[in-house]
């Protein structure tokens, strides 16, 4: 079977990208599609900052989530040395603050008028944080619109600050706010990746960066990627953008039920605002830089493993191309992690009523990176296409994938023997109004030009 992408349809889809930034829907694009052991596109355009200086092919972005399955499986190299077992309580790394005795659930209230709890009685345990079902949430709705968890995180000072606890400090702390339900009966995308790094942390005996460094960043030839930006690479690190006019906090993002609209100010003209800039010494100039966004100038104290990466798009193809060689890198011939553990990781392991489920049947209303909740469910760190008919997207059923805050995204394609890595950085994206990893999808997905059986029909 001859096995290629047409090159007309990838004349679309680069057509596809810069329209996105001709229209100001996005300030940059890089997509990189891999296949069959080469790269048949890499194409790249848009803005660095509002310097209007372009894009290049070693551009620095945060990764945000896409964190999460280096993390993830940073823990399972772990788990494949026998050091921990899935089943077991969290409580036995971080501590009596995890004891299931210690916890609480949010029953009902608010933080202003005061909140209700109940007694946790499930213990929390390793695959509950590495498939979001342990509880925790993410702090992303501030004002409690939708989620009232999230509030008393901000509130009650529960956020991580990258300098002040590290992150193992953190993690023994985080119980001490309740939980959004017991631990094992619903998805919730929440801290969980931040306290796997600190497992990470804990089980190898090493920082986390030190290990991430040692054992899959440089094996895989990874180079620019770590928890901030080095001074001498910052020239290369790309500014984030929102919609001038669009939401402003993550609980604005595709949640049910959020009737309350945040719009950002400072209307410019222009479709699209600038969050961040080149550090600045001149405290008025750090003080006009948005809150939520970290200028990633110095090393943290806390490394985020749910979303403190930044790197570049070669960077995380390395990352790529050494799942889909099941675990060995097809540059350095390093070894990484096992096939067998990767097809463990990659299966769905959502699970109710001792039946497999997908995010449809498990999630409960919040933001998340998955782009569909029918037919698709979560392994160890990755979303997992199940059913292709429920999820009404393209990808092959197999295909396993997840994005990042700032609207990155890849998707690994086994039964394509293909991934696809879209590098971006817009936050507060809403795939209601800019289905943005579909959409390029469908083009992708269009642009494959294979033969059937080896021969064209002929003409009658």
């Amino acid at each position: 079977m001859s096995r290629s992408l047409n090159k007309t349809s990838l004349d679309k889809l680069e057509s596809f990208q810069h329209k996105l930034i001709a229209d100001e829907s996005i300030a940059q694009s890089h997509v990189a599609i891999y296949r069959d052991g080469k790269y048949q596109y890499n194409r790249f355009n848009g803005i660095i900052r509002g310097d209007n200086k372009p894009i290049k092919q070693d551009s620095i972005y945060r990764y945000y989530s896409m964190s999460k399955p280096i993390v993830s499986l940073a823990l399972m190299q772990l788990f494949e040395q026998g050091k921990f077992l899935l089943s077991d309580p969290v409580h036995l790394y971080l501590g009596k603050t995890w004891k299931k005795k210690n916890m609480s659930i949010y029953k009902s209230g608010n933080f202003k008028d005061g909140y209700k709890t109940t007694k946790c009685k499930s213990t929390v345990t390793i695959k509950h944080l590495l498939t979001h079902t342990s509880g925790l949430s993410y702090g992303f709705d501030p004002h409690g619109i939708v989620n009232k968890v999230d509030e008393i995180l901000y509130k009650e000072g529960y956020l991580p600050h990258n300098d002040e606890l590290s992150v193992v400090e953190w993690a023994k702390k985080l119980p001490k706010a309740p939980l959004s339900f017991t631990p094992g009966t619903a998805y919730q995308y929440g801290f969980n990746s931040d306290v796997v790094g600190a497992l990470v942390e804990i089980i190898s005996g090493q920082p986390l960066d030190i290990y991430l460094q040692e054992k899959i960043f440089a094996p895989l030839g990874m180079v620019d990627t770590a928890f901030w930006v080095d001074p001498t690479k910052y020239h290369r690190f790309v500014s984030q953008w929102m919609a001038t006019n669009g939401v402003a906090s993550m609980a604005d993002v595709g949640v049910t039920g959020n009737k309350k609209k945040n719009t950002a100010t400072n209307n410019t003209g222009s479709k699209l605002k600038e969050l961040d800039f080149m550090w600045s010494d001149n405290q008025e100039t750090r003080n006009k830089t948005a809150k939520y966004v970290d200028p990633k100038h110095i090393k943290p104290v806390f490394n985020s493993g749910g979303g403190g990466l930044c790197g570049t798009m070669q960077d995380y193809c390395r990352f790529c191309e050494m799942l889909l060689h099941g675990g060995r890198s097809p540059v350095t011939g390093n070894r990484i992690i096992s096939s067998h553990t990767i097809a463990f990781m990659t299966t769905n392991h959502l699970t109710k009523n001792g039946k497999e489920t997908d995010f449809g049947g498990m999630s409960i209303p919040g933001y998340t990176e998955a782009t569909a909740t029918d037919g698709v469910g979560f392994g160890l760190g990755f979303s997992v296409v199940g059913n292709r008919a429920l999820s009404k997207q393209i990808e092959s059923v197999g295909t396993y994938s997840w994005g990042g805050a700032a609207s990155t995204s890849f998707i690994i394609d086994p039964k394509e023997n293909m991934f696809v890595i879209h590098m971006t950085a817009l936050r507060f994206r809403d795939d209601r109004k800019l289905p943005l990893k579909m959409k390029l999808l469908q083009h992708v997905y269009g642009s494959i030009d294979d033969d059937v059986n080896g021969v064209y029909m002929s003409k009658l």
